[in-house]
């Protein structure tokens, strides 16, 4: 297996972040609320036009960058992939060029074709490394579910707030990191099978990356709840406003908080030796639930889709309390009086957001609360974890 340097580590993660810059960048140079990229870039202005092939080479670049480098990690001579993955990258700049004025149909038409060939050909690249990346291993049907939720986000956005540049920004901002997450992920698998050693990324070594993630994930939510009156609007409502940035932050952070969590408890799962696949299964399918529920509009005008999406929600606090109650058990054995404060500490969130609902109502507080304690339990967990493990190898060693 191929190993990579910290150099072109830090490289990839530097093209991220140039990526993500010059597209947020081109996105915020007209409304994005009333153009998509195409219609920026193609106005009567030199400038703009200089400005969206930038970022169609930044793009392009970026993804040719990363898919060959996956490519490589499971291919020694790739040449046919990454052929057709160069061809593909100079599609993109190509149709940058092509104008998509309404006056002129005929160059719209074949912009709008093309785009499409250019994302089904990178749709059919991606695919099979991702699996052989993911395949048997926790985080396969998590990771199709973040591919699949990328097409159905840009999806769900075009037909709720129409032709737009957010579908786009959601699109174009989530599949690099898509991308460079697929690749973190084989580079670290790949250092422990050349090292041989399983103690090279240990769980201590890696608590304070999982602590750092649990944190992000209590600054997004409360960001994104307080960004209306949280007195009035819940998260689901704030999505549900005519603002389709709303819309795209909710769907942000359904994303960011579902699998980041579903990383962390398999984490402690396996370091516990209680990752049974029962188990595993609650987590999938609270990460599957609460992906799902972001998706579904909850606006009072769709009541069927509204009602969906109150079950679900409901279905997924529901699943992930299972898995949460179950790994605390097992993993407290020996320590009934921190198994007890686990306990309280829960019905305190789950049954306390209740009382909060039934104190003020529906609104974002009863919400907030919930989803900014579970982090603040899962990090004491990890705390406990490394304790535990210290504990261990005292006695071990005694």
């Amino acid at each position: 297996m191929r190993s990579i340097s910290r150099k072109q580590l830090h490289f990839i993660l530097f093209v991220l972040l140039v990526n993500i810059a010059v597209t947020i960048f081109f996105s915020s140079i007209e409304n994005p609320l009333t153009n998509t990229f195409s219609m920026t870039g193609n106005r009567y202005d030199d400038v703009n036009n200089i400005h969206f092939i930038i970022w169609a080479i930044t793009f392009s670049f970026t993804i040719f960058y990363l898919l060959r480098e996956i490519i490589k990690l499971h291919e020694d001579k790739p040449t046919k992939r990454i052929k057709i993955l160069l061809h593909n990258s100079i599609l993109l700049v190509l149709i940058t060029l092509i104008p998509a004025r309404l006056e002129l149909a005929l160059l719209r038409w074949i912009h709008i074709i093309l785009s499409g060939v250019y994302a089904i050909t990178l749709t059919y690249l991606i695919h099979p490394y991702v699996r052989k990346t993911f395949h048997h291993t926790v985080m396969r049907i998590p990771i199709f579910a973040w591919m699949l939720f990328i097409w159905c986000g840009a999806i769900a956005i075009y037909f709720v707030y129409g032709h737009n540049s957010i579908y786009q920004i959601w699109f174009f901002l989530n599949l690099p990191i898509f991308l460079g997450f697929t690749y973190l992920y084989q580079v670290i698998a790949n250092s422990k099978e050349n090292t041989g050693a399983s103690n090279t990324w240990t769980f201590e070594n890696r608590s304070i990356y999982i602590v750092l993630l649990l944190v992000l994930n209590i600054i997004i939510t409360l960001i994104y709840g307080n960004i209306e009156n949280p007195n009035l609007y819940t998260l689901s409502m704030i999505a549900s406003l005519h603002n389709p940035i709303y819309y795209l932050l909710f769907l942000v952070w359904g994303l960011v908080y579902s699998l980041s969590t579903y990383i962390v408890m398999v984490s402690l799962y396996h370091e516990n030796q209680c990752d049974s696949y029962k188990r595993i299964w609650i987590l999938i399918v609270s990460v599957l639930t609460l992906l799902l529920t972001v998706l579904v509009p909850a606006n009072p005008k769709y009541k069927i889709l509204h009602g969906f999406h109150i079950g679900l929600s409901v279905l997924y606090v529901f699943l992930f309390s299972i898995g949460l109650h179950v790994f605390i058990h097992d993993a407290t054995k020996g320590y009934s009086k921190i198994r007890i404060m686990y306990i309280l500490w829960l019905v305190i969130t789950w049954p306390g957001s209740l009382v909060v609902f039934y104190l003020y109502g529906r609104t974002g507080i009863f919400e907030m609360w919930f989803f900014v304690n579970i982090p603040l339990i899962l990090i004491s967990l990890v705390v406990f974890t490394n304790y535990k493990n210290k504990e261990k190898s005292k006695l071990d060693y005694d």
